[in-house]
């Protein structure tokens, strides 16, 4: 199985964020006390629209420029601007953490922030080289990645908000 990124996947990923900027954007221009709703719509944007760009953008660094192959015995994991390969044997995998947030573990329908829907795969191979493969690929990678390799033990961290640090890599 292929995985990449285009714009079709970063629209289909941010286009309830653009709708809810707009029905913000509306109320505040047709509010009849600017004012407040000023403050109302401001503090709206702190605390659903900031973070959800920001992890956004984040999961975007890691994964831009590369695309993923999911086989049976295999991950491949391409660069397309040096043209590098990765290969991770299914055999060579020492840890997969799967860090995602409590309603998407529990796969709850109702979930209260935009970036609940964020989560990554840190994979650890036995020469302890870490590749991360994330959601921006594919809404269901979780599940995808649980039927294709049935045999990998995937430990799932509870991460609030799953951000890719450093400390990760």
């Amino acid at each position: 199985m292929k995985l990449e990124l285009n714009a079709y996947i970063h629209l289909k990923r941010l286009w309830f964020l653009s709708i809810y900027y707009i029905v913000f954007v509306s109320i505040l221009y047709f509010s009849s006390d600017v004012k407040y709703m000023t403050f109302f719509c401001l503090l709206a944007l702190a605390i659903f629209t900031i973070p959800t760009i920001y992890i956004h953008i984040n999961y975007y660094d890691y994964v831009k420029n590369q695309v993923v192959f999911l086989e049976d015995t295999l991950i491949k994991i391409q660069s397309i601007d040096s043209g590098s390969v990765s290969i991770i044997s299914v055999e060579n995998i020492k840890t997969v953490n799967l860090h995602m947030s409590g309603t998407r573990m529990v796969k709850l329908v109702n979930q209260n922030f935009m970036f609940e829907e964020y989560f990554y795969f840190e994979i650890i191979s036995t020469d302890d080289k870490r590749f991360i493969i994330n959601s921006l690929y594919h809404n269901d990678i979780d599940d995808i990645f649980k039927k294709k390799y049935p045999s990998l033990k995937i430990e799932a961290i509870n991460a609030y908000y799953p951000l890719i640090t450093e400390e990760t890599l």
